[in-house]
């Protein structure tokens, strides 16, 4: 049996939570939640809730993180990966990555940092993930005549089998209509935090299509977003559409 290992980098409130509920319902796949928090924490001063428990919960070592994304030995068809960009570091061995169907998931900024900005007080670009969504993009970009896929994740809400049907040919796996939904809760895969972030996802069991509304937002929150659509412009300029 070929074993496909299928990476998703967004940032923080993206819709990935949802999107790797679908993959888990698959049936055939193995499911990493965020791996590299452990060792994004560990190494970094951020005051995430739960800190300490989560470096307790799992490797803080990239190296070793690294292996199990792209050498791990897995009794499933699929490794789905749930990835948070900003967990990378910019001096980090990025050489992992070649061998896995890596994807890109991309949210407008005004809703990831109205988001973001009610989990944690304060918080800078670099904490949303896209600036180092474009280092991880770019990398691929330059190993690969063909670019990484990008999906929106507005288009997977509103059009989630278009977009799943997308995601399963790039990873050249069949779709399942099993992927449209899933059990509401929590699941055994989600990392330590999942009762932190996920409170929307467990009460999901499906995509729901997204409401078309533009967040009120401070002169803070303001600023991080114009910092951060230039390098959301670079990467929705490779947005596949839906089928």
């Amino acid at each position: 049996m070929t074993k496909i290992r299928l990476a998703v980098w967004s940032g923080p409130r993206n819709v990935s939570t949802s999107l790797m509920r679908s993959f888990a319902n698959r049936g055939d796949c193995k499911v990493l939640d965020e791996p590299f928090y452990g060792a994004y924490l560990h190494r970094s001063s951020k005051m995430h809730p739960l800190r300490e428990e989560i470096i307790a919960s799992m490797s803080t070592s990239y190296e070793e993180v690294s292996k199990i994304c792209s050498d791990f030995c897995f009794n499933k068809k699929v490794l789905y990966q749930k990835q948070m960009a900003h967990h990378i570091f910019s001096d980090l061995d990025l050489s992992f990555l070649d061998n896995i169907y890596n994807v890109f998931l991309i949210r407008k900024p005004e809703h990831v940092v109205k988001s973001f900005n009610e989990k944690v007080e304060n918080f800078e670009l670099d904490d949303i993930g896209i600036k180092q969504q474009v280092t991880l993009f770019e990398y691929l970009l330059n190993r690969n005549e063909v670019p990484p896929l990008v999906i929106a994740s507005a288009d997977l809400l509103d059009h989630p089998e278009s977009v799943l049907k997308n995601m399963c040919k790039y990873a050249g796996i069949g779709f399942r209509e099993e992927m449209l939904f899933w059990p509401k809760g929590p699941h055994p895969d989600d990392g330590t935090w999942g009762s932190v972030w996920y409170e929307n996802t467990y009460k999901s069991s499906c995509f729901i299509k997204e409401r078309i509304t533009y967040p009120n937002l401070t002169d803070y929150q303001k600023s991080i977003v114009e910092m951060a659509y230039p390098f959301y412009e670079r990467l929705k300029n490779f947005i596949k559409p839906p089928l």
